[in-house]
């Protein structure tokens, strides 16, 4: 029943940037303020909520620190660690089950209860430098460039290697129009796409496809290649992934900059030499824009 929100150049402050909070009425909407009693101009940015508090980096401090404040919005800190000293240089942040996670220095932290950084796995030593942590299913997944192995933290336990994937580079979370979690997509470096829906058993998508870019759009999937476009929705796998064609049934070769706007994927082809830009219609036919046909 809390939002959050940043506030460009408001009317109250001559800040360039504010953070406030607001619970839907116009007194439950106010600046949000720091423990000293003024406001957070702090140029905040990266938003993150918990059951309990609002996380932000606070950019105008160099280096950038971590920050959070609870839903009162009143009495804004820097996240300290266990040796009191301020939490900078942190990204990749994701939430998991109520729980701020994050990367400093290559380790995985997280925020304990009592909104202390506490360093949960030291990737230096263990040589993980975790990367593109991401949440999904209340669970925590990273990547390790080094071994190109995904790692998953289930219910905050220790981390353990996802048997099945390999070469893990990026991840993304598919959801629907409502915003529900439906898969896990991984993409690898040699060109594949793997997918879970529920965070346990991955499988890849095609291995006879290999993926130039891909995108969700209201939790479809559509990737690329070279030459063909396609479509992969419910368990994501090849019994459920189809090819998108043009309205001429001819395959769509060269897709790119795959973007979703409204639940329609728009993309650029290039044709003649010049890059138009194309969209799936409501009968998952490929067609430039401009050009209405009904199939």
């Amino acid at each position: 029943s809390t939002v959050f929100f940043v506030l460009d150049r408001d009317t109250v402050s001559t800040a360039a940037s504010v953070l406030w909070r607001s619970n839907g009425t116009a007194d439950g909407t106010i600046p949000v303020t720091v423990m000293a009693g003024g406001r957070v101009n702090l140029n905040p940015n990266d938003l993150l909520t918990t059951d309990d508090h609002a996380y932000f980096q606070h950019t105008g401090s160099n280096p950038q620190e971590l920050w959070r404040v609870d839903l009162s919005g009143v009495g804004a800190t820097a996240v300290l660690d266990a040796n009191s000293a301020k939490v900078t240089n942190s990204v990749d942040r994701t939430v998991a089950a109520g729980t701020l996670y994050f990367v400093r220095n290559s380790s995985l932290w997280l925020v304990d209860a009592g909104g202390v950084a506490v360093e949960f796995l030291d990737g230096a030593s263990a040589g993980l430098n975790a990367a593109n942590i991401t949440s999904f299913k209340n669970d925590v997944f990273f990547t390790v460039a080094a071994t190109g192995d995904l790692w998953k933290i289930q219910g905050g336990t220790s981390p353990s290697v996802v048997v099945g994937v390999s070469g893990a580079s990026q991840l993304t979370v598919l959801r629907n129009a409502a915003g529900t979690e439906l898969a896990l997509i991984v993409a690898s470096t040699d060109g594949k796409l793997y997918s879970t829906t529920d965070g346990a058993t991955f499988a890849a998508i095609d291995n006879s496809l290999n993926f130039t870019s891909f995108v969700d759009v209201d939790g479809a999937l559509y990737f690329a290649t070279g030459s063909s476009l396609h479509k992969s929705v419910s368990t994501y796998g090849v019994g459920n992934t189809t090819e998108i064609k043009d309205i001429d049934g001819a395959a769509i070769a060269g897709a790119t900059d795959l973007t979703s706007l409204d639940g329609t994927l728009y993309f650029g082809v290039t044709k003649g030499g010049e890059k138009q830009l194309w969209r799936v219609n409501v009968g998952g036919k490929g067609l430039p824009v401009g050009l209405f046909q009904s199939v």
